[in-house]
C-alpha cells in the first residue's frame, strides 16, 4: 500500500504505514498498541466528521487498510497504490 499526505509519502502495509503514522504523533506512548491507535483514530474520525466509521470486526491488518480507505474518503490523505 503507498499514500500521500500533503507531501510526504508512505509505503508498505497498512499496519507498518500506521506505524509510521503513530511515531510522528506527539503522544504516541499514550496508545494501546495498533488496535489503541486506530480506536483513537477511528473516535477522531466520529468526532471530525460527525459520521460513522465503521471499521470491520477482524485482523489489525484488514482494520488499518479500512481506516486508510477512510481516511482517503474523507480528504485526509490520498491513497496512491493498494
Amino acid at each position: 500500500m503507498r499514500i500521500c499526505i500533503e507531501e510526504s509519502t508512505y509505503e508498505g502495509t497498512p499496519i507498518e504505514i500506521l506505524t509510521q503514522l503513530r511515531a510522528m504523533h506527539f503522544d504516541a506512548d499514550t496508545f494501546d498498541g495498533m488496535e489503541g491507535y486506530i480506536r483513537y483514530m477511528q473516535n477522531t474520525i466520529r468526532r471530525m466528521t460527525e459520521q460513522p466509521c465503521e471499521l470491520p470486526e477482524s485482523s489489525t491488518g484488514e482494520r488499518a487498510a479500512a481506516l486508510i480507505r477512510v481516511l482517503s474518503e474523507i480528504g485526509a490523505l490520498e491513497l496512491l497504490e493498494e
